[in-house]
């Protein structure tokens, strides 16, 4: 059974509903998020990079007396803290989408609503939890992001260069 048609919020015709078995739909989920955590990886190794150029730039230009060089060096601070904030923004609609269809196949496959007995419904929960960690929908944006420490990276970055020796 595929996602189209079986919930009143995804109709048969919508675009970007995958169809096809449930195997290929946990599978799809499951690339699609190690590619969310390549792209956010490789986006938050860019700002830190980025990041400590333009505190070493900040620190030439102090050092050569020109008219940029009386930036304060917490500049390259806040120049980092900027850029981690774009990645999380940019990240968080992608991960919100994955959770959301994560979600709608997890109640797809084990549906608690039609059991009664207290066996069948600790069984079907059971399946349904490990599904959801395996697909990571039992974890928070703010620890997907922590986990991968790419906030953190550029604001090491820009505190290095903030106090380096003038």
């Amino acid at each position: 059974m595929a996602w189209a048609g079986t919930s009143p919020r995804l109709p048969a015709g919508w675009p970007g509903v995958p169809t096809g078995k449930r195997g290929e739909l946990v599978d799809l989920l499951l690339d699609l998020r190690q590619l969310l955590q390549r792209l956010v990886t490789a986006a938050g190794s860019v700002v830190a990079l980025v990041t400590f150029s333009a505190g070493t730039w900040l620190l030439l230009e102090r050092s050569v007396h020109t008219q940029y060089g009386n930036q304060p060096p917490q500049m390259a601070l806040v120049f980092g803290a900027f850029g981690s904030a774009i990645v999380g923004v940019v990240y968080g609609p992608a991960w919100s989408a994955l959770q959301r269809r994560g979600r709608l196949l997890c109640a797809e496959m084990f549906p608690l609503c039609e059991l009664n007995a207290q066996a069948d419904i600790l069984r079907r929960a059971t399946d349904r939890q490990k599904l959801e960690q395996m697909l990571g929908l039992d974890r928070s944006i703010i620890a997907d992001l922590q986990g991968r420490v790419v906030l953190l990276a550029p604001l090491l970055a820009s505190a290095v260069t903030a106090f380096l020796p003038h």
